[in-house]
């Protein structure tokens, strides 16, 4: 269990690195929409009820909490054997953090599955995925069945359509596994957050 916590408290502590410090706020009526407490039921002014929050950035405190998350992850990343590079992006305040983001050597093995995926929804946004693009689509991304990778990724174009699916989203630091061998491809964490960026933006 305290190993547990001790992994959760980075993801913790990047919430944290993304707030604002709320304060309630006495702003003026118009700002709420619930009725003043104390009228009787009869009576039907327009009274409302301020429920509003004032946000107020608080750079000191953002910039505690980042040092106090970066040195989290330091001490965690200590105990892991290899070579770790990462990079986050909060989507609600623009934050980033990350280290070796930018190292693009990085084999995705597997992990290209969703790449696969995306470019075969990006192919045709209308239109969707037909019954059997579903099911090879569900069993590549929820039992990694490399069959099934294989026939989505010669539907998007094996390596030609891949590399044209990786400019249009601007990930110039992926390269495309050769011919079939989509597990050869190789990526960066900057450019994986922007694939989590286009999937999260629909």
């Amino acid at each position: 269990m305290r190993a547990r916590w001790k992994a959760a408290r980075p993801a913790a502590r990047l919430g944290l690195l993304a707030a604002t410090l709320l304060l309630p706020a006495a702003l003026p009526a118009a700002c709420g929409t619930e009725r003043a407490p104390g009228l009787p039921a009869a009576v039907n002014a327009p009274a409302k009820v301020a429920r509003c929050l004032l946000k107020i950035p608080d750079p000191r405190a953002g910039a505690a909490a980042r040092a106090a998350l970066i040195r989290d992850i330091h001490a965690y990343l200590a105990t892991r054997p290899g070579r770790v590079f990462y990079a986050a992006y909060d989507l609600v305040s623009g934050a980033t953090l990350g280290e070796g983001e930018h190292q693009h050597d990085t084999i995705t093995a597997s992990g290209v599955k969703v790449d696969i995926l995306t470019a075969l929804l990006r192919r045709d946004p209308g239109h969707g995925l037909d019954e059997g693009e579903r099911d090879l689509a569900t069993r590549m991304i929820t039992e990694s069945d490399n069959g099934a990778a294989d026939t989505l990724w010669n539907r998007v174009g094996g390596h030609e359509g891949m590399a044209g699916f990786y400019r249009d989203l601007g990930m110039t630091e992926t390269v495309p596994g050769p011919t079939q061998y989509w597990g050869g491809t190789k990526t960066s964490p900057a450019d994986r957050i922007k694939l989590l960026r286009a999937l999260a933006g629909g």
